[in-house]
């Protein structure tokens, strides 16, 4: 049930009935090109795309300089490795090859998230490949930057959700305490 409401926030499945309302928007009803400037997601499933490293943090975002995305990999504890790396941000993104662990991949992922500058974030279990530490490490250093927008943690182990306002839980697809 969590990862289906993730999914129809996101307008990935098709809504069967109802409306999901953010404010006065009805999600469902935004275009699609509205819904990616306003929506950024992050899931466990960690998908680069086949280009430069910069370009997949920055989706091809013009907008989006060297400078802030380093700042970004400067929270994550990535920018030096990444400044090392022969090419840099001009480095090409290939599964195999990229040299980054499961959980630096999960936390350029997060990164690219926050570069969007998204109304609203949805974390579906985006903490999954983080060991403990590197999720404390990583929430104390970006904890600002979820200010003046929505987040939503999806999320199994308790401890990620410590900055939660409201914390819902689901079972089995039913809400079963708020």
């Amino acid at each position: 049930g969590k990862t289906t409401l993730a999914h129809l926030l996101l307008g990935l499945y098709p809504l069967q009935g109802g409306t999901i309302r953010w404010g006065e928007e009805n999600l469902i009803q935004l275009s699609p090109e509205r819904r990616a400037r306003w929506v950024a997601q992050v899931s466990q499933d960690l998908f680069l795309f086949s280009d430069t490293l910069r370009e997949n943090l920055r989706l091809w975002n013009e907008d989006i300089s060297d400078e802030m995305i380093f700042d970004r990999l400067k929270r994550m504890n990535l920018d030096k490795k990444t400044r090392d790396l022969p090419q840099g941000l001009d480095t090409i993104v290939k599964a195999e090859s990229l040299p980054f662990s499961q959980g630096e991949k999960q936390l350029l992922l997060l990164g690219r998230a926050l570069l969007q500058d998204p109304r609203l974030l949805v974390f579906d279990e985006a903490t999954a490949s983080l060991d403990q530490l590197t999720e404390d490490h990583w929430l104390g250093q970006v904890h600002e930057l979820f200010a003046g927008r929505t987040t939503l943690f999806i999320a199994h182990r308790l401890e990620t959700l410590r900055l939660a306002h409201h914390v819902v839980v689901l079972s089995n697809g039913k809400v079963m305490k708020k």
